[in-house]
């Protein structure tokens, strides 16, 4: 199963996908925030496969912490970059 790193600030949303994701098998880092996501990637001496972030997060965006590891990461290190959103148009 894949490794992912889901990073979201709103607890609800957060659970859930942490449940649907663990009830496949994944294996899971969670973070609150782009800071704390960029603290685990840190931290993780193996790839992550996914890295899954909100659009819209306190302290860095989603998009930010995307570009972070684009510019850290090599690309043979570099995980799929994947954003959500609880917002409805």
């Amino acid at each position: 199963m894949a490794k992912i790193l889901i990073a979201e600030d709103d607890d609800t949303l957060r659970d859930l996908v942490v449940r649907a994701l663990n009830d496949d098998g994944h294996e899971l880092t969670v973070a609150t925030d782009g800071v704390a996501a960029l603290e685990a990637l840190n931290r993780q001496s193996s790839k992550f496969d996914l890295l899954l972030t909100d659009v819209i997060m306190p302290e860095m965006l989603g998009n930010e912490v995307a570009a972070e590891v684009r510019a850290e990461e090599s690309s043979t290190r570099r995980p799929s970059y994947c954003s959500l959103s609880a917002l409805i148009w």
